[in-house]
């Protein structure tokens, strides 16, 4: 409990909000579905309209893009979400194929993982999902409001919720180098470890709903459509951006993900990338 304490206190601690300076930025798409980096620095960018997954470059180019609409191995249905695994391999949430797609580094099909492969009862309504280190699966579930838990052989090894509680709009799921496990929920971010254990609920505020995550180097990155939140988990360091926050163009587009990469901050409107330096905080 003292933990759990100590790190709620830490959560509520902020700094002065600040901008970002856009380096580069290009449209580059129809609609921004979710983005990951990888370990060796790789922007994958899924478009829900296009219903696609891009491998974009260091200078904005699109390197790689597979996917269309459709079933298939290589073809989607609005690829909701995208992570990278420890191992570099790529997860697609593919949302309305009920699926989640596992590629290779180079986006070679591995296998998929359905109600089928799991021999599971309910259908998967799965909005994101994560790998561990260990190589076990978390499939965030909108429909059974749990996070799912297979194995590395595809078994299911069972689910989990907020403390006992379904979730109330889960959103969101990342899993960091020390093995900690972040929800993301209409209530706020749910904080687990690697056996579903509870280890707590932060709520943070915003007038919008926050609707994506992800963690670099013990850092948070929370993005609603009007702001963009780093929350450093261990000093507790804060800083909030604003659309009018980006120094050296004007964003008229709502957020939809950002990113923090060794050089800075890569923040994804629905149809641009911007790349941007971000003073106060590195990775």
């Amino acid at each position: 409990m003292a933990a759990l304490f100590t790190f709620l206190l830490i959560f509520l601690q902020s700094l002065p909000d600040g901008p970002l300076i856009v380096e580069s930025f290009e449209r580059l798409f129809r609609h921004v579905g979710a983005a990951a980096i990888t370990a060796d620095e790789r922007l994958l960018v899924t478009d829900t309209e296009l219903h696609t997954v891009s491998v974009i470059g260091p200078d904005n180019t699109v390197l790689e893009t597979i996917g269309t609409k459709g079933w298939g191995n290589d073809a989607f249905d609005w690829p909701v979400d995208i992570s990278s695994t420890f191992l570099l391999e790529v997860l697609v949430t593919d949302r309305m194929n009920e699926r989640v797609q596992h590629f290779d580094r180079s986006l070679v099909y591995v296998q998929t993982v359905d109600r089928t492969s799991l021999g599971s009862s309910p259908p998967l309504h799965p909005v994101a999902s994560v790998q561990s280190r260990q190589g076990d699966l978390y499939i965030l579930d909108e429909e059974q409001n749990a996070v799912l838990v297979t194995g590395q052989r595809g078994t299911v090894r069972g689910t989990f919720t907020a403390g006992g509680r379904t979730f109330t709009a889960p959103k969101d799921i990342v899993v960091t180098m020390d093995d900690r496990l972040f929800v993301l929920d209409g209530e706020g971010i749910h904080q687990f470890d690697l056996f579903g254990n509870y280890a707590g609920l932060l709520r943070i505020t915003g007038n919008d709903p926050w609707e994506s995550i992800s963690e670099s180097a013990g850092k948070l990155v929370l993005v609603s459509p009007s702001m963009i939140l780093v929350k450093d988990l261990e000093s507790g360091a804060e800083q909030r951006i604003k659309p009018s926050d980006l120094i050296g163009t004007t964003v008229t587009e709502p957020f939809r993900t950002a990113l923090l990469t060794r050089q800075g901050i890569i923040v994804l409107t629905p149809t641009t990338l911007y790349r941007c330096s971000f003073p106060g905080i590195t990775r």
